[in-house]
């Protein structure tokens, strides 16, 4: 009987060491640094974590990896949820949910309604969230490398699709302020989920928005029942006349906003397709 009750101590504080060796363990887990380089809208260089295995980014290489506008102060971290919100604003002075993270879970949401599962649970290192790049690469359609110096490279996916030079005109200044003038919002969008679910019972009629070096148009696809939302971009010409370019992609792309061609007999139009 008392070598059974010694096999039952001995167990029990066998385990209860493993435990605390576990436990001791996992708080003094080291992970090691890996380098990123995002290209996806500015060039950043910064480092993140690998995690068994996995690149990991905190909340400010996130922001420097998605493929669309972001300040700062867009990523908000509630330490008494352990989550971690990136913002949007959908008007000025407006912001909303575009993404969320929780400490612990798989699980990220997008927008209001879309829930994906991540290939790894979100981890607390040093007191800051971490999530995997790859899953975030994979749902903005980004290319995720590593390179031989261990590097990792995060860009836009190259188009495969036909682009032209669709026209040629000048834009005077005094065209630049007048399109701002007109616009009184100052939108970012990530994709075509984002425009319509902030637009849908907001514009009736064509609206230009401009931002950096693009102009935005915004229309009601009456036949298809959809708001679209069409993008031009300036591109700098090789003369000294002020000339700008402006390229035309032909065809929509998955979850970026199209570029496309605006211009009706030649003419610049601002605010209508008409």
């Amino acid at each position: 009987m008392k070598k059974l009750q010694i096999i039952v101590i001995l167990s029990l504080a066998l385990a209860l060491l493993c435990i605390r060796t576990s436990d001791a363990s996992a708080k003094s887990a080291v992970y090691p640094n890996v380098r990123i380089q995002s290209t996806v809208l500015h060039d950043f260089s910064f480092n993140g974590k690998l995690v068994n295995g996995r690149t990991y980014v905190d909340a400010k290489g996130l922001l420097k990896c998605l493929p669309f506008s972001t300040r700062p102060d867009d990523a908000v971290w509630v330490a008494e949820t352990k989550t971690l919100f990136v913002l949007g604003e959908s008007y000025p002075g407006l912001k909303t949910e575009r993404l969320k993270f929780a400490n612990g879970s798989s699980a990220w949401k997008i927008g209001d309604h879309e829930v994906r599962q991540m290939s790894a649970k979100a981890v607390m290192i040093e007191g800051n969230l971490y999530v995997p790049l790859k899953d975030i690469a994979d749902y903005y359609h980004l290319n995720l490398v590593v390179n031989k110096n261990r590097t990792v490279r995060i860009s836009k996916t190259a188009s495969k699709e036909k682009t032209v030079i669709a026209n040629t005109v000048k834009l005077a200044k005094a065209d630049v302020d007048r399109l701002i003038e007109l616009t009184n919002a100052h939108i970012r969008y990530a994709n075509d989920r984002d425009f319509n679910r902030y637009a849908e019972t907001f514009y009736t009629k064509p609206k230009a928005f401009v931002e950096d070096q693009a102009m935005f148009m915004v229309w009601m696809d009456a036949s298809a029942n959809k708001l679209k939302l069409r993008r031009i971009d300036f591109v700098s010409a090789d003369d000294v006349n002020g000339t700008k370019r402006v390229i035309a992609d032909v065809k929509w792309t998955d979850r970026e906003m199209q570029i496309a061609y605006l211009f009706k007999d030649k003419q610049w139009k601002i605010g209508s397709l008409d």
